[in-house]
């Protein structure tokens, strides 16, 4: 791996950051790119005619020879529903671009489990790893670097939490999705509850 940084101190722009980034991958002989983050180099990404002007920026390099690998955030991410292309970060437009997505989610079965997921896959190959194939793996050291280790693969809908009907549970449940972000109305719709019974078991100390 060549790793290359943005140079914070100067002034670029979008066109010069992907001048860069093709000079500094013929220089190192790479055809191979992997962009971490989007929202890093995009700081607009959620705005539709920015996303797209950033995203045919990234197709030229493809369409260039070079095979570029983008890695984006799932701000908000429900442990009660299956994942999406809707849940990447930024504007919906993003997603027409890429020619294959690929999340990782956690498992509710194991803290250090997670699950592969392709949930955009390419038009001339079939997604081998949908929700009824994802692949389940291990989060753990070793050689002295964090590893994804396959064990299986599963249904995604067994590694989703279930939402129950005790109270108890449901209380955690509706607490949770506040501290991973979600506002009163997307809980009530996550969890099919009203939106004052959110209320109330979240100020119910």
């Amino acid at each position: 791996f060549f790793r290359v940084t943005i140079d914070k101190e100067c002034c670029l722009n979008e066109n010069q950051i992907f001048h860069d980034i093709k000079s500094a991958a013929i220089e190192y002989g790479s055809k191979v790119l992997i962009i971490d983050n989007l929202t890093y180099l995009c700081n607009n990404s959620d705005k539709g005619d920015v996303a797209s002007s950033f995203m045919k920026k990234l197709k030229s390099l493809k369409d260039q020879g070079y095979t570029t690998i983008v890695i984006a955030h799932t701000p908000k991410l429900s442990p009660f529903r299956p994942i999406s292309d809707c849940d990447m970060a930024g504007s919906r437009r993003l997603a027409n671009f890429f020619d294959t997505i690929i999340a990782i989610g956690r498992s509710s079965q194991n803290p250090s489990w997670r699950y592969i997921k392709q949930v955009k896959g390419n038009r001339t190959a079939l997604n081998k790893y949908g929700p009824d194939n994802v692949l389940i793996c291990n989060l753990t050291m070793m050689d002295d670097a964090l590893r994804l280790v396959t064990i299986t693969t599963d249904f995604e809908r067994n590694h989703l939490k279930v939402i129950s009907d005790d109270d108890e549970s449901l209380r955690t449940n509706v607490k949770q999705l506040k501290e991973a972000g979600y506002s009163y109305r997307e809980i009530s719709r996550e969890i099919g509850i009203s939106k004052s019974s959110v209320g109330r078991m979240i100020n119910d100390e």
